[in-house]
């Protein structure tokens, strides 16, 4: 050892350095090697397995394996959204200007959701002992500048800095620079964002998507099956057989899903009341929710634009009285039914625009001699079963929007 340690006196000296800090823990020999700082900033001592001594750019200096470093707006401890998404806190504090959050255990993963909507958190750094960081971590995120991550990272969920697209969020829209090891990406603003792992693996973040609707409902909404039974929306998964209407025929019917949609949250949400007493909480954007089926005018539509109409339920006709935004966060769903699109929530008929393929009259589709645009028109740009599922032949929608609508939510499925 001692003579380990005159190399690395003698590299320094040569290179006007001066060693503050030898941190050996075993004997250096074969393979094994250490990296000792020295006095000059960004600057350390390296030996290889032959004992060859180098002076070196030190890199950045990474927090241990059971801690995260970060730093907030106000001076104040950042606590995770969702600690069961990290190993059990030992503690959190915020000292001189750094917040140090300790665990019981070396962090390997950063779970989903794990820091989702710390408005406080300005920066991050993450121990090299983490290989994955999961989906929606840093979303909503809106003071954070800098997150720098250790090359050991080989996974990334790809809308761990999803900003979203609607008055519920105010997202990640201060974020700067993502840097990954030494090297830096600066964040230009783009929809999407590429970065390069430690392995090799560019990664496609989705930073936020354009002109994405979240027309969506809340979670523990009573959706009705086929045999009369509910399930809560969150429990639906596609072997299910849900109550649908069939506007070809004017009755009801069953489908299974088309599409789930994973969990999001929302800071917002709407809360939507009819005379009989019904309610339904729905999400959405750009002051809108989800749609209704408006009885009096015959079409699905945006709640906000129909009170006062009556509404289609299981129960019957009931007018929509008061939808009235809510500020508290929830958890929030959605579904297409296969061919038919609709469903009923808390038994009132919903769906999208899509289920607004013709005219309706007396709940039942008024046909007209339209062409049918051909699959081939879609360039494969979605597939087969979304073509046949959402009856893309009959619609009217441009194909440009409807190829970027399906492909949003197949980015989205469950």
């Amino acid at each position: 050892m001692k003579e380990y340690i005159k190399k690395f006196e003698s590299a320094a000296s040569a290179n006007n350095y001066e060693i503050t800090d030898i941190p050996f823990t075993s004997t250096v020999s074969g393979a094994t090697h250490q990296n000792v700082r020295c006095n000059q900033e960004n600057k350390k001592i390296e030996v290889d397995g032959q004992g060859n001594i180098s002076v070196v750019d030190a890199g950045p200096v990474l927090p241990p394996s059971d801690e995260i470093w970060y730093t907030s707006s106000d001076g104040n401890i950042v606590t995770p959204y969702q600690a069961s998404s990290l190993p059990t806190i030992v503690s959190n504090t915020y000292v001189d200007g750094k917040g140090v959050i300790k665990f019981a255990t070396n962090v390997t993963s950063i779970g989903e959701w794990a820091f989702y909507g710390c408005w406080g958190l300005t920066s991050i750094e993450i121990p090299n002992s983490v290989t994955s960081i999961g989906y929606m971590v840093f979303s909503d995120c809106s003071s954070l500048t800098s997150v720098a991550i250790p090359n050991s990272v080989i996974n990334i969920g790809s809308d761990a800095f999803y900003m979203g697209e609607s008055d519920s969020y105010s997202g990640c829209g201060s974020l700067q620079t993502i840097t990954v090891g030494e090297i830096g990406y600066e964040y230009d603003g783009a929809e999407f964002f590429t970065i390069t792992l430690g392995n090799g693996t560019n990664v496609e973040l989705t930073m936020w998507i354009n002109n994405y609707e979240q027309y969506c409902i809340v979670k523990d909404s009573p959706i009705t099956l086929s045999d009369g039974t509910t399930k809560m929306i969150q429990d639906i998964d596609y072997s299910d057989e849900l109550l649908v209407w069939d506007f070809d025929n004017a009755q009801y019917s069953s489908a299974k899903p088309l599409w789930i949609k994973v969990v999001e949250k929302s800071k917002t949400h709407w809360l939507c009341k009819l005379e009989n007493g019904t309610e339904i909480k729905l999400v959405g954007s750009n002051g809108k929710s989800h749609r209704l089926f408006n009885y009096t005018d015959q079409v699905f539509e945006y709640p906000q634009d129909c009170i006062g109409k009556d509404i289609y339920t299981e129960n019957g006709i009931s007018k929509l009285v008061s939808c009235k935004c809510i500020n508290d966060e929830i958890e929030y769903y959605n579904i297409i039914t296969y061919y038919h699109m609709n469903l009923f929530a808390n038994s009132i008929l919903t769906s999208c625009r899509y289920n607004n393929i013709y005219v309706i009259k007396d709940m039942k589709f008024v046909k007209d001699n339209r062409n049918i645009v051909d699959f081939a028109e879609y360039n494969n740009s979605i597939p087969y079963e979304y073509y046949v599922g959402m009856r893309l032949g009959e619609q009217t929608i441009p194909i440009k929007d409807t190829i970027e609508y399906i492909q949003i939510r197949i980015s989205k499925e469950k």
